[in-house]
């Protein structure tokens, strides 16, 4: 038992260098995709009749964040249930357990590809940012 518990805690720690990476990595990425939504918002305060104090600000910027936001989490929990529903199409079920055949796996991560792929061309219709 002793020997099993080692494993494990040597190998939980060598688990938590490439986990940090990952943090450090994932906040510096949504830190800078937050801050170009911000910069990107559709409208912003008018120069005459608004409070100098707010010139340049964003009108409604809680609700298009929020829609940002959404947009950004929403393909993530749509495709998580899409390429669940594909693997099972492909899913082989044995006596004990359900395996899934390598096909399945070939269409849902080729299908993401090719969505990376549209997302990635989509941009060209963003015209300016200020």
């Amino acid at each position: 038992k002793s020997a099993r518990h080692l494993l494990c805690t040597s190998l939980f720690i060598l688990t938590l260098p490439p986990l940090q990476y990952y943090g450090v990595g994932n906040i510096a990425y949504l830190s800078v995709d937050y801050a170009l939504g911000v910069t990107s918002l559709p409208r912003h305060s008018a120069a005459t009749g608004a409070d100098p104090a707010l010139y340049g600000q964003p009108v409604d910027a809680a609700k298009d964040l929020g829609l940002f936001s959404m947009s950004a989490t929403l393909g993530s929990v749509i495709g998580q249930v899409l390429y669940g529903f594909v693997l099972d199409l492909y899913g082989q079920v044995n006596d004990s357990m359900t395996t899934y055949h390598p096909h399945g796996f070939n269409v849902a991560f080729g299908a993401a590809g090719l969505f990376f792929v549209v997302s990635g061309l989509s941009v060209k219709w963003i015209k300016c940012v200020s």
